[in-house]
């Protein structure tokens, strides 16, 4: 594990990565990752790292993250409504609250 002070970037490190081709070796690659302070506040979901080139970790490595977003734009409800019949022969009805 990495020791670092809450001020500094923080960084993700990951354990070693075990080949399919080579049964008993092991690639010995430290990966360690800058993602700087901006995902602090945000519900982190999932964190993927994933290489270009898989073959014996030969290419670049890379980090998913993936994370909740709030919408800017809360739901409003104006009370209009409308429903929408596909049918099953490529005709589409459509009706609103309003009477069209």
């Amino acid at each position: 594990m990495l020791s670092h002070k809450a001020s500094e970037t923080p960084l993700i490190e990951t354990p070693l990565i075990e080949t399919p081709l080579i049964e008993t070796s092991l690639i010995e690659t430290p990966l360690i990752f800058e993602i700087g302070n901006e995902f602090d506040s945000l519900k982190v979901n999932q964190v993927e790292i994933y290489n270009k080139d898989s073959y014996q970790a030969r290419g670049d490595f890379f980090v998913s993250i993936a994370y909740e977003v709030t919408p800017e734009i809360q739901y409003f409800d104006n009370g209009l409504y409308q429903a929408i019949d596909a049918g099953s022969h490529k005709n589409c009805n459509h009706i609103s609250i309003a009477g069209g």
